[in-house]
């Protein structure tokens, strides 16, 4: 700290300058009185912050870096310090460590609609789409109205939803071959009878057996955007009492926490004209041997 008054009067005025200068564009100039008044131990804590984005901006990558650092050891857990390191590593293409740093600047300011954007557009650049979507969302609850975080939700929105699901849900022929062998099973079982839908999709698969029918519907599906929206559409035809969408691959359910017990029918539409797509035969046996009655109906079946 200033040893006497005159000092502080100097440090005060130092920073008075350099605030000036940093307002009319002098970064060099701001810069050095900036370091000045920090050196003095005057407000260290207000000015660090300041000193840290003008290095930055001047590409000083490196010791902006160990400017926030030097602020967290002052103030563990200031947000803005993480939120800025997580910016600088992302430009620097540390992306891991990006996203470490903008997940806790949110955790410390869950309300910055700012933080919660980048950190989705890192994470949509690092290739982990449905995470990106989920804080996009988040993001936009806080900023309701934002065009340009709803245009990320609906690009990516697209993107995480295959795209043969749109034609699948358009043919017909498929659907009442479907359907028909779905109300012979659950005619067959009694009304009772437990359903397990692996990769439930749209949620078509499971409506049709509750409209069967069938009291209690388990649904998963592992892709969150999708699961997410088969829920809203069961929902909104009347079956959100009797269908429980879990986002998961089965691999993941228990019984006893996800279904009742083991499930008579099995139905499912993750068979393609490659059997091996979508770890098909692995899913099978694996139902098979947790989840399933050993007399279980299995749609489709050959």
């Amino acid at each position: 700290m200033p040893d006497t008054t005159y000092d502080l009067a100097l440090t005060r005025i130092a920073l008075d300058e350099a605030m000036s200068l940093h307002k009319v564009g002098n970064l060099a100039a701001a810069e050095s009185r900036y370091r000045m008044v920090i050196d003095n131990g005057y407000r260290i804590a207000d000015v660090l912050p300041i000193l840290a984005g003008i290095v930055g901006q001047r590409g000083a990558h490196n010791e902006a870096l160990m400017l926030w650092d030097a602020l967290l050891g002052l103030v563990p857990g200031h947000a803005v310090a993480l939120h800025e390191k997580g910016l600088i590593f992302a430009r620097t293409g540390r992306f891991d460590e990006a996203i470490a740093a903008l997940e806790a600047s949110c955790a410390a300011d869950p309300d910055n609609a700012v933080a919660a954007n980048n950190l989705a557009v890192i994470l949509a650049d690092s290739g982990r789409k449905s995470e990106a979507l989920g804080h996009f969302e988040r993001a936009l609850a806080l900023q309701p109205g934002d065009l340009h975080i709803e245009h990320q939700i609906r690009r990516l929105s697209a993107e995480l939803v295959p795209f043969w699901h749109i034609p699948m849900l358009n043919d017909t022929r498929r659907n009442d071959a479907f359907e028909a062998a779905i109300e012979a099973a659950v005619a067959a079982t009694g009304p009772d009878a437990r359903v397990l839908d692996i990769g439930t999709g749209s949620g078509l698969l499971a409506m049709m057996a509750a409209r069967a029918g069938a009291r209690s519907v388990t649904a998963c599906e592992m892709v969150p955007v999708i699961a997410a929206t088969a829920r809203q559409i069961i929902a909104n035809n009347g079956y959100g009492g009797r269908i429980a969408v879990h986002t998961a691959p089965s691999s993941e359910l228990q019984v006893g926490e996800h279904l009742d017990a083991r499930a008579d029918i099995l139905i499912s539409e993750i068979l393609s004209s490659d059997l091996l797509t979508e770890r098909v035969i692995d899913t099978f046996e694996d139902a098979h041997a947790r989840l399933l009655t050993p007399t279980a109906i299995v749609i489709p079946r050959a």
